[in-house]
């Protein structure tokens, strides 16, 4: 790597949020240890910049989320009834009622669920819900009216109540025992898949319960030189929140 183009993405990083926060942070640090010092301020500040810009690097994002992403592999059952469970992920929404389409992230999970269900013939279970007191459709249905767009023919299974990760699955128990599913196939980002997993046994008794991964965030190349400097926080945050919570999970419904 050139030395001219490594040193302009260093000031370049170290100009944009959040590495700005990070140079900022170093910067009073530096003063704090200036006459009159004010060490425990300038150490606080310091311990700050350096572990903001770590998480900030895509090194940072690597720590925190690969753990995540490799937590399950992709399995499938062999025979039974299956059905293809997609988590919502978020909805954009329009101007009008009908104006909702899947968000990037839900986006992913029903291209996966698209192409397994097809290949299988499988039916798909949807879950999401609307924001609070609106009239827009709901998410399951918006990602279900994509999944008809890409040309879907089989069969498409709504629950539009649940708000979290945990009610995707409280709220799905009573569909998969009426329609006699005994395999849940479920469709959800890597770094999503644990938390999920977990609340799916928690929720879902007597039922086959297999992991389907949908796009990866943390790169497996190799290292260089450009991965210790900051430039998001995006996937370092996905990954904090996922081990929150699960961990809030597993105090407020853990047995």
């Amino acid at each position: 790597m050139e030395l001219t183009f490594f040193f302009y993405k260093l000031v370049k990083s170290a100009l944009v949020p959040p590495g700005l926060f990070a140079s900022i942070a170093l910067f009073l640090s530096i003063l704090a240890f200036r006459k009159p010092r004010k060490p425990f301020l300038g150490s606080c500040l310091l311990v700050f910049a350096t572990i903001l810009w770590i998480l900030a690097t895509p090194l940072g994002e690597r720590l925190i989320l690969a753990p995540l992403e490799e937590s399950f592999k992709p399995s499938l059952p062999e025979a039974g009834n299956p059905v293809v469970m997609v988590l919502g992920g978020g909805s954009r929404y329009g101007e009008g009622q009908e104006d909702v389409e899947p968000g990037p992230y839900s986006l992913q999970r029903v291209m996966g669920a698209f192409s397994l269900a097809k290949t299988h013939e499988w039916p798909i279970l949807l879950t999401g819900t609307r924001p609070t007191g609106s009239d827009y459709i709901s998410g399951a249905r918006a990602m279900a009216k994509t999944l008809r767009e890409m040309g879907f023919k089989g069969t498409i299974l709504l629950e539009e109540e649940s708000r979290t990760t945990w009610e995707n699955f409280e709220k799905s128990a009573e569909l998969i025992d009426i329609y006699g599913f005994d395999a849940v196939i479920v469709v959800t980002n890597a770094f999503h898949m644990k938390r999920s997993i977990w609340c799916a046994g928690q929720n879902l008794q007597n039922v086959g319960i297999f992991p389907w991964p949908v796009g990866r965030f943390a790169d497996k190349r190799p290292l260089d030189a450009l991965d210790f400097l900051p430039d998001s926080l995006h996937g370092t945050i996905l990954g904090l929140r996922e081990h929150v919570g699960l961990a809030a999970y597993r105090f407020l419904h853990g047995n």
